[in-house]
């Protein structure tokens, strides 16, 4: 259990380091995500549950909150 815990740390300040790197490049993160992969992935994801009445996030909050609990 502690080694996991250990784990989650690092991982933790891997990704915040990397963050504060790409905060020093925002032309960087306008080209290829905000132009690039956010586009494409909103397109697909509006396509794809565009046309379901209900929203399909508040489901999975609900599933893993039950989960959570039981």
């Amino acid at each position: 259990m502690k080694k996991s815990k250990y784990i989650l740390i690092y991982l933790l300040i891997i990704q915040i380091v990397i963050v504060r790197v790409l905060a020093l490049f925002p032309e960087f993160i306008e080209k290829y995500y905000s132009n690039g992969f956010y586009y494409h992935l909103s397109n697909f994801s509006r396509k794809l549950l565009g046309k379901i009445g209900f929203s399909v996030g508040d489901i999975i909050y609900g599933i893993v909150i039950g989960y959570l609990i039981y």
